[in-house]
């Protein structure tokens, strides 16, 4: 015993080096996929490579809804669209003071206009409120069921939210290549529904009184979406007349834009002509400069424009679809690492559980509480006994550790965000798989039998008729008591002999047997048929949807 305990760690060395030497004489061997080849099809377009997109990464709700909203006025460049903005508020100050809405919708210059203005300066600023044109057709948007009964609209002519009268500046942008689009402001005053109308809005503006972290609160859906941020309060702010250039990147590159405004100046000069008219058209036109309306008006103006508010969609579809992405060296460093690192060591620990526990446990129960003698009052008991035993030292460590390593798997060949990964589950868990079958079948089946036949036969070959014998020889023959009872004790002899070596050779060969298989369930069953097979099926699948995603960027900026 000393002997092959102290050979254990040389055994454990060699059986670790054959494992790592297996592992790596198979590193050159990448899996080839053999649906890519199916998967990759020509993409000849950008909604064809949208529509891929989203058909192998479902789970991106963000992009999915910039991507509606850009294939649907992409369709339409010549047609006007009436181009849903959500506006948004910081806190409830902000919401109470802010005269955004009215500094870019009043038109104190037209006939008539108070009788729309003054109900809108006065609107409720705790619901929700459509301020548009009201179109003849009622599906040009639609709003959720329970929001559009609760919403409050207002029908306001405004030239902001009409094209035919809306501004264009001339001197500032170069004129139209599409069909201008009307504009609708759905001021949303209640928090809790931000996130139920990021579909219908084409995009978001967040008013806030100064820059704050305070929007990274928002929904991550919302977030993506929100195009303009107005700083609106009384501090410095710079002046924007009709002539003067833009300050705003003008470049589709910039996702995110900023403005700094003061609407208590421009509410204040609109409310003086409304009081005073004509009187009072020098400080209402100063009060539009002042407080830098002009410009935000002209940010509206500029991505009211299909074409300016596709692009810049486009490049938040691109930004999102690029972000988070896993590419296919990045995966193949992670397969590389998990085959010859994480699946090596599991291998190694589950060998060395094997010879280090299972093995010394298993001889030492045998041993010493299920020797022979044992077995006349314990011969009911055996099966039980094993099945306690067998279930909490049946490679606990192994089984734990074929999960975690599956779960590794998982988790580390699964880190394209929003992807559609498949359900398939692979091979479960052969040691608890195994463990299952011996606890639950074959120690009733092969051990309990085998005590009940090594009693039997030693009682009724040997113990019985020798017993026997002496007592027919002591009273019918004249048999001599103590012959007697030496015949009767050599029965008793040979049958102890004949259970003491039945089972000592049965239970050697099980346990040579069952080693043996536990040895073979971790090479073939966890190792072969289990982790390496999936470790390989889930490669294959994480390499060709980071295949996938980057041809669907590529075909986007072929065809953009």
């Amino acid at each position: 015993m000393f002997i092959r305990l102290a050979r254990l760690p040389i055994r454990l060395w060699k059986r670790s080096s054959r494992i790592a030497l297996r592992f790596n004489s198979s590193t050159a061997k990448t899996p080839e996929t053999k649906s890519n080849k199916l998967e990759l099809s020509p993409i000849t377009s950008v909604t064809d490579g949208l529509k891929k997109y989203v058909r192998w990464y479902p789970y991106d709700t963000v992009t999915y809804s910039t991507i509606q909203s850009f294939l649907g006025l992409r369709r339409n460049t010549t047609k006007s669209e009436k181009i849903l903005v959500g506006l948004l508020y910081e806190s409830d100050e902000v919401r109470k003071t802010s005269r955004v809405i009215e500094s870019l919708l009043a038109d104190p210059l037209s006939s008539n206009n108070e009788e729309w203005f003054r109900p809108l300066a006065n609107r409720s600023r705790e619901k929700n409120n459509l301020i548009h044109i009201q179109d003849p057709d009622p599906s040009e948007f639609i709003l959720p069921g329970a929001f559009e009964r609760t919403v409050t609209k207002y029908n306001v002519p405004s030239p902001m939210l009409i094209p035919e009268l809306r501004r264009t500046y001339p001197e500032v942008f170069e004129p139209l290549s599409t069909t201008p689009n009307s504009l609708a402001l759905l001021e949303i005053n209640r928090e809790s529904d931000v996130h139920k109308l990021t579909d219908n809005c084409q995009f978001f503006i967040y008013v806030t009184s100064e820059f704050s972290t305070l929007m990274d609160n928002l929904p991550r859906h919302v977030q993506k979406k929100i195009m303009l941020t107005i700083i609106d309060n009384t501090e410095f702010t710079p002046h924007s007349a009709e002539l003067t250039p833009v300050t705003f990147e003008r470049s589709n590159s910039v996702t995110h834009h900023s403005i700094k405004i003061n609407s208590k100046t421009a509410f204040a000069g609109i409310e003086l002509f409304l009081k005073e008219d004509t009187k009072a058209a020098s400080e209402y036109f100063n009060a539009l400069q002042e407080s830098n309306i002009i410009e935000a008006g002209k940010f509206l103006l500029w991505y009211l424009r299909t074409e300016n508010l596709t692009s810049w969609m486009f490049h938040v579809i691109c930004t999102e679809i690029a972000r988070n992405s896993l590419s296919e060296t990045r995966i193949t460093q992670i397969y590389d690492d998990l085959k010859l690192n994480s699946l090596v060591e599991c291998s190694a620990s589950m060998h060395e559980e094997l010879q280090r526990t299972l093995i010394p446990k298993t001889n030492e129960f045998f041993d010493k509480k299920l020797r022979w003698y044992m077995l006349y009052w314990r011969n009911d008991n055996v099966e039980y006994w094993l099945k306690d035993f067998f279930q909490a030292n049946f490679m606990p460590k192994s089984i734990e550790s074929y999960n975690y390593v599956r779960g590794q798997l998982t988790a580390r060949l699964q880190e394209q965000k929003f992807a559609a990964y498949s359900d398939k589950t692979g091979v479960l868990n052969p040691l608890k798989a195994f463990k299952r079958t011996l606890v639950n079948e074959r120690i009733a089946n092969e051990i309990q039998p085998v005590v009940y036949s090594c009693l039997a036969l030693g009682f009724i070959y040997y113990q019985l008729p020798l017993t026997v014998l002496s007592i027919l020889g002591y009273l019918f023959v004249g048999l001599q008591a103590n012959t007697a009872f030496a015949i009767g004790l050599l029965g008793w002899v040979l049958g102890f002999n004949h259970v003491s070596r039945e089972w000592d050779n049965f239970t050697k060969n099980w346990r040579k047997n069952f080693f043996e298989e536990v040895r073979i369930v971790i090479s073939k069953g966890c190792v072969d048929d289990g982790l390496l097979k999936e470790l390989d099926s889930r490669y294959e699948e994480s390499r060709m949807l980071a295949m996938i995603k980057q041809q669907v960027l590529d075909s986007l900026q072929k065809y953009k």
